[in-house]
């Protein structure tokens, strides 16, 4: 690297640990490392932003245009609006989401008419807005994600990450703006899944001023290059491999769909099944269960009701009792616990690795370790969707989350072999990039 190191350059390389391989001789300070970790969280809300529907809320929306009348809480995401209102299966009020693009006809008493129309007419506005907003925090995730891969180089991990905090403010302005012209009676508040995005763009731009700190107090010849660093084809591959994996386990977690059916039968005592009839959908994830109701304000529509596993429902005509006490039989609390600890090793080990992701055999070894155990989550998940497809009336399948956790035990074992091939190739050399570089300087 440089003139003063010259002459330690060749036992580095005798060991076949040199450049960035090496913690000491990687050119990657403290503030380097920093903005490696501000790109991670901000994929994390990026990413989390953009699969949840909490952007906008109101906790008074009153009665609108074309149908919508008295309604207490509302809330408003980019591609669906909820609103509570009564359910024909269970006591009190539930939160029932439609898509903008759906259409429904609700009764409005304003013109003591029938509006048959979608939520893109009933909030004018908010279609062209949730475009702009989801497009520009797509590429903002997607900037953040090619810093994370060259982290190591905090040049290029500071322009990234300050590019994805500018897209990001463009999305967040474009709903701001539908926010700010929306009637409600006590206004549209900022929601968590806003307070995230708001919170990527922040942190995006805080990691952008630690890897230009980390630029302006190490010296340049003690930054290691594309040609020096002994990553190959296989190691950059791996490095996105890392990302995706551990987005893939966020996204997961976040998701309320890990498991399906079309029909959920007598599980849970939540459908009195009347001759053939089917007890509808239901879906199963870690935090989440959901399953469909009559409401009378869609005319008797079946809706999905999202329901938290601690969260105690009461039947019509039937008992109270939460989900956990639900689905007791099938151990659901248990293994959803066990379900969400080894997730969660998984994505601090893939974050790690992710953070130091230039350090072959540590991020082969992390990778590896991850993997396995979101292989465990998969198999006793597993385990829980066979024992409760017994009482169900159509067998259990996979749904979008249990598919992403798959994806991500996928990923992380190819990441985990392409980065030990590399690694062994790096050892094989002698010294490659690394050495060369260093001789080259002496």
């Amino acid at each position: 690297m440089g003139s003063g190191r010259g002459s330690n350059a060749p036992a580095k390389g005798a060991k076949g640990i040199y450049g960035v391989q090496s913690c000491s001789e990687d050119g990657v300070n403290f503030c380097g490392r920093f903005a490696a970790l501000c790109g991670i969280c901000s994929i994390a809300m990026f990413a989390a932003a953009l699969m949840t529907k909490e952007w906008s809320k109101a906790s008074e929306l009153g009665t609108l245009p074309d149908g919508l009348s008295d309604i207490r809480y509302a809330q408003f995401g980019l591609r669906e609006f909820c609103f509570e209102t009564n359910v024909t299966l269970f006591e009190g009020q539930f939160l029932v989401c439609v898509e903008y693009t759906e259409t429904i006809d609700l009764y409005d008493e304003i013109t003591d008419t029938w509006a048959n129309v979608t939520g893109c007419e009933r909030f004018p506005g908010v279609c062209d807005r949730s475009r702009i907003s989801e497009g520009a925090y797509a590429v903002a995730l997607l900037l953040a994600v090619i810093g994370a891969v060259l982290s190591e180089k905090t040049e290029f991990n500071a322009l990234f990450l300050g590019l994805a905090g500018c897209a990001a403010m463009v999305g967040m302005s474009a709903w701001v703006n539908f926010q700010e012209g929306q009637e409600a009676e006590s206004g549209l508040k900022i929601g968590f899944s806003l307070g995230l995005a708001v919170g990527g763009m922040l942190i995006s731009w805080l990691g952008t001023i630690s890897a230009v700190l980390d630029m302006k107090y190490t010296e340049p010849e003690d930054r290691v290059g594309f040609a020096q660093d002994g990553i190959s084809v296989c190691g950059r591959i791996g490095s996105m491999g890392i990302v995706a994996a551990w987005v893939l386990l966020l996204l997961a977690v976040t998701d309320p769909a890990w498991s399906q059916t079309d029909d959920l039968g007598i599980a849970g005592g939540l459908c009195d099944r009347q001759g053939d009839a089917s007890c509808g959908d239901a879906t199963f994830g870690l935090w989440k269960y959901s399953i469909q109701s009559p409401t009378p304000i869609l005319g008797g529509q079946l809706a999905t009701i999202e329901l938290e596993y601690d969260e105690i429902i009461t039947v019509v005509n039937g008992t109270s009792a939460d989900g956990n006490e639900r689905f007791t039989n099938y151990d659901v609390k248990s293994k959803r616990l066990l379900v969400a600890i080894t997730v969660l090793i998984s994505i601090v080990l893939l974050i790690t690795a992710d953070v130091y992701s230039e350090k072959l055999l540590l991020a082969s070894i992390l990778c590896l370790i991850a993997a396995l155990s979101a292989l465990v989550a998969m198999s006793v998940w597993v385990s829980f969707q066979t024992a409760l497809s017994e009482d169900t009336g159509s067998k259990l399948k996979y749904a979008s989350g249990g598919w992403m956790c798959v994806g991500s035990w996928l990923v992380a074992a190819a990441t985990s072999i392409l980065y030990c091939c590399n690694s062994m190739q790096l050892r094989r050399s002698g010294g490659g990039g690394g050495a060369t570089a260093a001789n080259s300087d002496a």
